[in-house]
């Protein structure tokens, strides 16, 4: 469609799930000679989960950093918005093989926040709430490092500078 003529005719580019890449789509505008669109991630899949997917085992701390590093990924793609596809549980993660046995379609827990046995925030919620008060207006990738095993990457705003870093090895080095 963009081959077509189409790229003039919409504004941002509205993607969407874990993962998202928007490179394909800014080479077919470049191929086709469209003005390159800005992207969203309309709704971001970070958090979910589905019995028998890999990402069922993951830990709840294993899972929040998978949702941090997925934010900066698309932070440095140049997303100008992340939404969360679900801020509340449909299903509680404990539930979703029993749901899966019984055929139920869209069997999953997406998320920042528990409803059963009563509303209480995920550690994703927790940290994510925590994190974006750092931020005011558009956040910026301005840079990141690699020292042996840990990572940082360097992010600013209308707020100033945040530096996060985090280990990606298994043993503990010191910082």
């Amino acid at each position: 469609i963009i081959k077509l003529g189409a790229g003039s005719y919409f504004e941002v580019l509205a993607l969407h799930g874990h993962g998202v890449d928007p490179r394909p789509f800014f080479a077919l505008d470049r191929q086709f000679k469209s003005a390159e669109h800005p992207w969203v991630d309309s709704e971001w899949h970070a958090c979910l989960l589905r019995a028998g997917d890999p990402s069922f085992k993951l830990s709840e701390s294993e899972r929040t950093l998978r949702m941090m590093l997925d934010w900066l990924r698309q932070v440095r793609s140049g997303a100008r918005e992340i939404s969360f596809f679900e801020l509340m549980n449909l299903s509680e993660k404990e539930a979703l093989p029993f749901f899966t046995a019984g055929g139920m379609p869209l069997n999953h827990a997406s998320g920042l926040f528990r409803r059963k046995p009563g509303y209480q925030p995920l550690l994703g919620g927790v940290v994510m709430s925590n994190f974006t008060r750092q931020f005011r207006g558009r956040v910026k990738y301005e840079r990141e490092y690699r020292f042996g095993t840990q990572k940082a990457v360097l992010l600013s705003s209308a707020a100033g500078p945040v530096l996060i870093f985090w280990q990606e090895g298994e043993q503990a080095e010191a910082i």
